[in-house]
């Protein structure tokens, strides 16, 4: 993970995932940037039950490559890159050549 630090001050989270085959790991900070002070402080490392995401679980892609129109009912809501809300239910309709990226909510 990249964190770009500004010149405010700035929160980060980051969830790092080990096993026990793991379990011995390092996490070390790298600073790479010449001649400007950088300092971490309220460092807190500590257990989480968290369920990890993957892309299939927050976005849908949805393409019709056909020549005529396609929909489908969305089972969830949902909103798109406008930030448009779609609620469960919704229908949605792609006309020929077109594609949507939807996010769930």
């Amino acid at each position: 993970m990249t964190v770009l630090p500004g010149a405010a001050r700035g929160e980060h989270a980051l969830l790092l995932r080990a096993d026990r085959a793991h379990a011995d790991s390092l996490l070390i900070f790298e600073m790479r940037r010449a001649g400007t002070a950088v300092g971490l402080d309220n460092i807190r490392l500590r257990p989480v039950t968290a369920t990890p995401r993957t892309l299939r679980d927050v976005a849908r892609l949805e393409t019709n490559p056909s020549t005529s129109a396609r929909s489908f009912t969305l089972e969830s809501p949902h909103a798109t890159l406008e930030g448009t809300v779609l609620p469960a239910g919704s229908v949605v309709t792609l006309q020929p050549y077109r594609s949507v990226v939807l996010f769930s909510r």
